[in-house]
């Protein structure tokens, strides 16, 4: 039987896509961390809301009864069960029983297993191959051997294979600088640990940082040099400064500068005046009173004739000579065709354009130097959108399309920078607004306009002090002159008149006529914001606003929003929990009773501090001197004078026994 083209280039697709998978997968599968006979896949199941695994057709393989699983690294896992971790195999067996505060780093048949607040190593047994010593724990890779740990405040490493110390803990702290070295610090001096020689290899260092993601640069005996993180020397201490500024290390020493390659190698030695910004290969420098180029490739420093130079960009760069600016096109070493016939050049990084300057008028030029636009101006606000580029032409002012070099509208006497598409302009001290196309959609008859965006629609707010109008993107009138307050809230509008508060919709029309003295989402001597439901206050008494158009419900001297539509009032007896119909929820009146999070609020009882559902009843009871929000299923309770751990059962997770806690990084952790 004979193919056609077709059906040929069909086969071998699908052969190319079989050798592809069988090639791929055994290194996908690796880089998972599967190491099962068969794959296994941790999976979230949503009706028990436990972790268990799967295999290759997602049906569960390892019952799901976890709090939290991890993937199979050399046929064991670490799971949560509860509270408390564990280690299983590959057929889900309970190898570590769950009894653990945190397992981490479990490779090579071992592993940190934290209890007590400290560190010690076991085996897929759980026997105990080390004692329960160590505070903290770093591995050098995750899945190798050796670890460095904490033990009593200093630092050492540790042979998980062999189980012993390749160095003895004596280091203040440790950091690995990539999988060949790492930084230690002893007092008040640094040194770099090489552990292909499992030994120091630069000592006596007493500052040390990042240059960039693969290089370092330290201070040895008070001069300066640079490392590779791997820890290869790049430049000996021997200079007084050292930094990168890109592809260069820049070097100073007795006053001159000096560049680099990032693997050592010199390009210019000491001698150089200043350094600029490195940008698109190239970087400025002035030997002598002249500025010239360095680059990487072939001839390192390109020769110095100018008397200053800019950073390059777009593949030019600003250059000036005897007085006069031109741009000078760095790769092919020549200048644009401009001759040095421009006053002054500036540009906008923002925007990408270039500006020229001659005879006092400002106009677009290209990188080759053309002039992009008929007009001239006074002035040219570079940094501004495109499409609508303020420019001033003598005293007055207008915009245009600095991608088109069409001017947009006439000329004002002051023009504001654009705001999501619209520029407030000013004639005879009046505001107006004009759009993109030049329309103007709002006259010059304001002294007040804020441009407002909502989702997608923008809104111009107008105004003569006291009485505030409302005017769509398109120009149509929403809203008269006639109101003191505007706030655009989702589908509403918030005013207010002389009569009160009120509501309308995105059109203008009431829905709910003004007639309350307040209107807001907390209360309690008054604070902004709006949404529904939402509290409103007449005749001295707070209310609650269900929906604009209804009546108000309930009745209160004072009056708070406490989120998920639930509201606290006071009454003599103290808080009482309401819901969005005004109804009590629970028998209680609480001391004081703070927002919702995760359904739970904290309340104050005789003194003590507890956490209470939506229905008003005591999830956690009343027991602690202070409270957090809960984070997650977890919040931090204090109790005399000390802090702990609690879940929204109430269930202990810390006891109180720290003297306080911190946020670092968005994360909160205990203090000793």
């Amino acid at each position: 039987m004979k193919l056609n083209n077709t059906a040929l280039i069909a086969i071998r697709l699908k052969l190319y896509w079989v050798l592809l998978a069988l090639v791929c997968l055994p290194t996908l599968l690796w880089a998972q961390g599967y190491d099962c006979d068969e794959p296994l896949f941790p999976r979230y199941d949503r009706k028990a809301r436990l972790w268990g695994y799967t295999g290759v057709s997602r049906q569960f393989v390892i019952p799901p009864t976890y709090t939290k699983a991890y993937v199979h690294e050399e046929r064991y896992a670490i799971v949560l069960m509860g509270m408390k971790y564990g280690v299983i195999d590959c057929n889900g067996t309970l190898v570590v029983p769950a009894e653990y505060e945190d397992i981490d780093y479990f490779n090579v048949g071992r592993g940190w297993a934290k209890k007590d607040n400290l560190y010690a190593l076991i085996n897929a047994k759980n026997k105990q191959l080390t004692p329960h010593l160590f505070s903290e724990i770093k591995p050098v890779t995750n899945r190798g051997s050796a670890t460095w740990v904490k033990k009593e405040n200093k630092w050492g490493l540790f042979d998980k294979n062999n189980i012993r110390y390749i160095v003895n803990p004596e280091y203040d702290a440790v950091n690995n600088m990539s999988d060949s070295a790492a930084i230690v610090k002893k007092g008040n001096e640094f040194s770099i640990f090489d552990y292909d020689f499992n030994t120091i290899v630069l000592d006596k260092i007493d500052v040390i940082y990042n240059t960039s993601e693969f290089y370092m640069a330290y201070r040895r005996l008070g001069k300066w040099g640079v490392i590779a993180k791997s820890s290869r020397t790049i430049l000996t201490p021997t200079y007084d400064t050292v930094y990168q500024e890109g592809g260069f290390f820049v070097t100073k020493l007795n006053g001159k500068f000096g560049l680099y390659s990032l693997r050592g190698k010199q390009a210019s030695a000491e001698k150089l005046e200043a350094v600029g910004k490195w940008n698109e290969d190239f970087l400025p420098y002035k030997i002598g009173s002249k500025w010239g180029f360095a680059r990487l490739h072939k001839n390192p420093l390109l020769i110095a004739i100018f008397d200053e130079a800019g950073f390059v960009q777009d593949s030019v760069s600003i250059v000036i000579k005897d007085g006069k600016y031109d741009l000078y096109r760095v790769a092919s070493d020549r200048l644009v065709a401009t001759k040095f016939a421009y006053d002054s050049i500036y540009r906008s990084y923002k925007n990408r354009i270039i500006i020229g300057v001659k005879d006092g008028q400002h106009f677009v030029i290209g990188n080759e130097g053309n002039r992009r636009q008929s007009a001239a101006y006074s002035y040219l606000f570079a940094d501004d959108t495109l499409a609508l580029m303020r420019y001033k032409k003598g005293a007055q002012m207008g915009y245009v399309n600095a991608g088109t070099s069409q001017e947009i509208g006439g000329l004002y006497d002051f023009v504001e920078a654009q705001q999501f598409g619209f520029g407030i302009v000013t004639k005879a001290g009046k505001k107006g607004v004009i759009n993109t196309q030049g329309k103007e959609i709002v006259g010059c008859n304001y002294n007040i306009i804020k441009v407002l965006k909502r989702g997608n629609m923008v809104y111009l707010q107008v105004g003569n002090e006291a009485n505030f109008g409302l005017i769509d993107g398109l120009g149509n009138r929403i809203l008269p002159d006639e109101f003191s307050v505007i706030s655009l809230e989702g589908n509403f509008i918030k005013v207010k008149t002389k009569q009160g508060y009120g509501v309308t919709d995105l059109k203008g029309n009431y829905l709910q006529k003004p007639s309350f003295t307040f209107m807001a989402n907390e209360v309690e001597n008054g604070v902004s914001g709006f949404s529904f439901p939402t509290v409103v206050q007449q005749r001295k008494k707070f209310s609650i606003l269900v929906k604009p158009g209804a009546e108000p419900i309930g009745s209160s001297d004072s009056l708070k929003i406490l989120g998920d539509a639930m509201f606290a009032s006071k009454e003599k007896q103290g808080w009482q929990l309401w819901n969005a119909q005004a109804q009590p929820k629970g028998k209680e009146y609480y001391e004081a009773i703070r927002p919702f999070v995760g359904r739970v609020a904290p309340a104050k009882l005789n003194g003590k501090w507890g956490f209470v559902s939506q229905a008003g009843n005591w999830v956690v009871k009343p027991l602690y001197d202070e409270v957090l929000p809960f984070e997650k299923a977890f919040t931090y309770v204090k109790l005399k004078e000390k802090w702990g751990v609690i879940n929204m059962q109430g269930q202990v997770i810390q006891p109180a026994i720290y003297s306080g806690w911190e946020e670092v990084a968005g994360f909160r952790r205990l203090i000793k």
